[in-house]
């Protein structure tokens, strides 16, 4: 999901995109609890499970994700790094 405030662009697995839906990424962060998507970015909110790598250049990370047959680089922001890097932990991705 990317966030066009006050609307957000949604990405299905299988790389189709719904209608712009009229809602903040803060409520659908809320909404989600965290639990199927993680936000990694004031913009951007991904499923773990599309994260094909994490990348490591000076101090930033990008995520490698994939969404049907497009892959796309997306930033991680500074205050969302702590969950990007327990995932590290977890081993889920390296």
């Amino acid at each position: 999901m990317e966030a066009d405030t006050p609307y957000c662009h949604v990405y299905l697995n299988d790389g189709r995109k719904l209608p712009l839906l009229r809602v903040g990424i803060d409520n659908l962060n809320q909404y989600f609890d965290n639990k199927q998507l993680l936000r990694i970015h004031r913009s951007y909110l991904v499923n773990p499970k599309s994260i094909h790598s994490i990348n490591k250049h000076k101090r930033d990370l990008k995520l490698k994700v994939v969404c049907g047959q497009k892959t796309v680089i997306l930033p991680v922001g500074r205050n969302y790094m702590a969950s990007i890097n327990q995932l590290r932990i977890l081993g889920k991705k390296s």
